[in-house]
């Protein structure tokens, strides 16, 4: 009989961090795939690449072209499930309906970040498109409210918003959180209509910045105060020439993260056990994340984000199983790529544990997250722009650009998201270069002379464009 598959992705969490305060969703594993890399460094391609099984510059979805409205169903791992049920809720800013990441599923719900009820009005997109002030922007409000499916949801909404901000002026932290409980709200609902087996896709953003403490979080992880920020702009760190200067709020930086991942693994552990519990159906539950963060360690070149960089901080992921299949060892060392997911998830759906675990391999990022490019100047923005490719083989990664860099790491399976530079300006093995076939930067240049980046983001919704500004995507 099928079983029931679910995806969940804990966006931008890192492994060393899931590893060590992911305790609940670790307890209720039975595999853990250690050697897990994503197959490229931000949402819009390693999502991209997690449905297709290719690597971004096969796929085509890159930061040249942001959008899945090109990618069809019958080219994804829902389409190799056809008797599976295909449900989505994501709360990623682009992986949702203005992007086309929706059509993929039969059913799919976008999740509003800081929302208590996702039925109701998303209340940060209003005040982005509202430009009035004052007694004339309350009574819109309640104009808009009053109009509403769900007013009380609406008004609860509006509540909840002017809560999340009024709090911590007064040194208490908000007690909303970023989208996790309204993504267990919501599926909860879809799975009563739907029928087994099912696909279910879950992205949670709470792992996501922009970060700030909430009232959830164990204050005895992060210790920092309810107004607390980072107060710096990412390209003010990507651009330092001495980014070690920036230690002292990155070390608070990387304790508020880790509160973030302990938060969201009690909503998600939770949530696993209602999954299993609500279906009639073996259902294996996959945790694991579309890439991770740089937080400014040396190994990750004093980098903040993820962007532009194809560090362990960003590739090495989090990847675990809950009640699959009997096959795998409880932990599994091999190297296991994002881009076998779609034939791990057919195996498992069909009660089976495919061997997904290869010699070698490798990730890539096309260029810089698209939406970043207005945020350079020009002479800064051809680095920064660049193509980047790495490949894997036992502790063995080579990482190389479109603008002839090289670099040789060395990788320790006991030290998850590091890397130890060995040399740079190596040649390129011909065992790296087999895994494309198309040679780095005649890729780049196509890219560049196809490029849709600036006509998808001038079609896209001010509401879209809000969410991408919020999360410091433009």
């Amino acid at each position: 009989m099928s079983r029931n598959v679910v995806l969940v992705c804990l966006d931008t969490a890192r492994k060393d961090l899931f590893d060590e305060y992911a305790r609940e969703i670790r307890r209720r594993a039975d595999v853990s795939f250690e050697g897990a890399r994503a197959a490229s460094c931000w949402s819009v391609p390693s999502h991209a690449s997690m449905f297709t099984g290719t690597l971004p510059s096969e796929h085509g979805i890159h930061s040249h072209n942001p959008s899945f409205f090109g990618l069809d169903r019958a080219e994804t791992v829902i389409g190799d499930l056809p008797d599976h049920t295909a449900i989505g809720v994501s709360a990623n800013a682009y992986a949702r309906s203005e992007f086309g990441f929706d059509r993929l599923f039969d059913s799919f719900i976008d999740v509003s970040r800081g929302t208590v009820f996702n039925e109701g009005l998303d209340v940060p997109a209003w005040h982005d498109r509202e430009d009035r002030e004052g007694v004339r922007k309350y009574l819109a409000f309640a104009r808009t409210v009053a109009g509403h499916d769900h007013p009380a949801k609406s008004l609860a909404n509006g509540v909840a918003n002017q809560v999340h901000y009024a709090l911590p002026r007064v040194g208490i932290a908000s007690p909303l959180d970023d989208g996790a409980r309204a993504i267990a709200r919501s599926t909860k609902r879809l799975l009563e209509d739907a029928d087994e087996p099912f696909f279910l896709f879950a992205n949670v953003m709470d792992t996501h910045g922009p970060r700030s403490p909430r009232l959830p979080y164990d204050e005895s992880i992060h210790g920092l105060p309810a107004d607390w920020s980072f107060g710096l702009d990412d390209w003010e760190v990507n651009l330092a020439d001495d980014p070690e200067r920036f230690e002292a709020e990155f070390r608070d930086l990387r304790r508020l993260m880790a509160a973030e991942v302990e938060y969201t693994d009690r909503v998600i552990g939770g949530y696993i056990d209602h999954l299993r519990e609500s279906t009639d159906r073996e259902t294996t539950v996959i945790v694991t994340a579309d890439h991770g963060e740089n937080v400014g360690y040396p190994s990750e070149d004093g980098l903040y984000k993820h962007t532009s960089s194809l560090s362990e901080g960003l590739l090495h992921v989090p990847f675990v199983l809950v009640n699959p299949p009997a096959g795998y060892d409880r932990i599994e060392e091999g190297l296991f790529s994002h881009v076998d997911l779609r034939r791990l998830i057919c195996g498992l759906a069909n009660g089976e544990t495919p061997d997904v675990f290869r010699e070698s391999i490798a990730a890539e990022t096309v260029g810089i997250c698209s939406s970043h490019r207005g945020n350079l100047e020009e002479e800064d923005l051809e680095y920064w722009d660049r193509m980047i490719r790495c490949a894997y083989r036992g502790t063995e990664k080579v990482e190389w650009d479109s603008q002839g860099r090289s670099r040789r790491f060395e990788i320790d399976p006991d030290a998850p998201s590091s890397q130890t530079e060995l040399e740079t300006d190596v040649e390129v093995p011909g065992w790296a270069l087999e895994h494309f076939s198309e040679e780095i930067t005649a890729v780049k240049e196509r890219a560049v002379a196809e490029d849709r980046s600036s006509e998808i983001e001038d079609e896209i919704s001010e509401d879209a464009m809000g969410r991408l500004e919020s999360l410091g995507y433009a």
